[in-house]
């Protein structure tokens, strides 16, 4: 065989062994994003923490798991009962009254009138969520403003919301938003994940099969 054709046919194995790894890579960290759960709940990270007004040395934390209180400026923190904790803590607010604090979550409102011990779901807007979720909490005129990367919207007297403003996504944010939704198989029914977990194993087994074929039939070559 002369040298011309063994250096393309051991390049062709080699560029073909790193795009093999490249694709098996890809499958299984998808498989993996897919199911976070896999790796257990999260670490007790995204603190959010706010000092309460009427009292200087009273503070509250929260994490996506936890609640918790300091009466001594941070010296030594209790739990709190959290029924519904936040997945991605934001916002952690003392409001007007006296004993009302509001906790924002990315896809979660939520308010105790009692210091913290117990909580009540408000609910955001219908136009946050998980696909936009909320990124801000303030007040006006003593009722909560939530924003999102597209708008804001105040909460009314009867409990409603009112849109404050909204800026339009641009084609860009949109073709964006819909790559993710397609590579992560978001974008149809509950059974598309599914398929694209099936698609991701056929491929890491394909991707396997074929680099064992491949060494068994180098091996055959040499003797």
């Amino acid at each position: 065989m002369s040298r011309g054709r063994t250096v393309v046919r051991e390049s062709h194995h080699g560029l073909g062994l790193l795009a093999a790894g490249g694709i098996l890579l890809l499958a299984l960290t998808g498989l993996a994003l897919q199911h976070p759960g896999w790796f257990g709940h999260p670490g007790q990270r995204a603190i959010v923490l706010s000092a309460d007004p009427n009292t200087g040395d009273r503070l509250l934390r929260a994490t996506p798991a936890l609640l918790e209180v300091s009466t001594d400026g941070g010296d030594t923190w209790q739990d709190l009962p959290l029924s519904a904790a936040p997945d991605h803590p934001v916002r952690l607010v003392f409001g007007d009254v006296p004993g009302e604090v509001w906790l924002l979550g990315g896809t979660e409102l939520l308010v105790s009138r009692d210091g913290g011990r117990i909580w009540e779901d408000v609910g955001l807007p219908p136009d946050l969520g998980p696909q936009q979720p909320a990124t801000d909490l303030t007040f006006q005129g003593g009722y909560p403003l939530v924003a999102g990367r597209s708008g804001a919207w105040y909460q009314t007297v009867d409990g409603g919301w009112e849109n404050l403003w909204t800026t339009p996504a641009s084609r860009g944010d949109n073709a964006r938003a819909w790559l993710y939704r397609l590579h992560t198989g978001h974008w149809g029914g509950g059974l598309v994940p599914r398929l694209y977990d099936l698609v991701a194993v056929a491929t890491a087994i394909l991707v396997v099969t074929g680099l064992i074929m491949g060494a068994r039939r180098a091996r055959r070559r040499r003797r």
